[in-house]
């Protein structure tokens, strides 16, 4: 295996995040330091909205579902419980970053000056 220091070329990522179709592809190519820099910006905000977005979509789909075969329009439980379980995660991973972000507010709130 390659350690990573001797890494040498371009590196392409897709940054892709459910629902945030507004989010350009980033090429990443380290520097001279061996840091990574970008040639693209993308905000993080917009970022954080797509998420949202496609997190409160998840939702709805789950709800809806549910409520056809509660309702005996549609007998597909297992899509059902799996459109329940993504809602469900996707809003769990939503919380855990929120949660991050107050958490980093909070270190640098609390940083002497």
């Amino acid at each position: 295996m390659q350690p990573i220091h001797n890494f040498a070329g371009v590196v392409q990522q897709r940054i892709t995040l459910p629902g945030a179709t507004d989010v350009q592809d980033t090429r990443i190519m380290p520097n001279e330091t061996g840091r990574i820099q970008s040639d693209s910006k993308v905000q993080f905000s917009q970022v954080l909205d797509g998420a949202l977005q496609h997190v409160s979509e998840l939702g709805h789909e789950a709800d809806q579902m549910r409520t056809d075969y509660e309702l005996g329009l549609s007998s597909d439980l297992v899509g059902t419980m799996i459109a329940s379980e993504k809602a469900s995660l996707s809003f769990q991973a939503v919380v855990q970053v929120r949660n991050r972000v107050v958490s980093a507010y909070e270190t640098v709130f609390n940083m002497p000056v």
